[in-house]
């Protein structure tokens, strides 16, 4: 049995409630810390993988703004949930 059987308003409240936290809430440090990283793309790091700067560099492409910072890690966070509904 599907965990969430085609809700979409389920999804669709999960990405508001998503770009409601991103909008509202302050980077941690975290962030920052890579979005650093970002900011020199390589294939890997001494202390993490590249993925989370691949996401932040996709992200701030697509706009500048504080938000491009999170907003690859909101499609992986929708992505999670939709993977897991299958």
């Amino acid at each position: 049995m599907r965990l969430l059987t085609n809700n979409w308003l389920v999804y669709s409240s999960l990405l508001v409630v998503a770009l409601l936290q991103v909008i509202f809430q302050p980077l941690i440090m975290d962030e920052a810390y890579y979005y650093f990283f970002a900011q020199n793309i390589d294939w890997g790091y001494m202390d993490h993988p590249p993925m989370v700067a691949w996401g932040i560099a996709i992200g701030t492409c697509i706009t500048k703004a504080e938000i491009g910072i999170r907003l690859v890690s909101i499609f992986y966070f929708l992505g999670t949930f939709l993977l897991l509904d299958k």
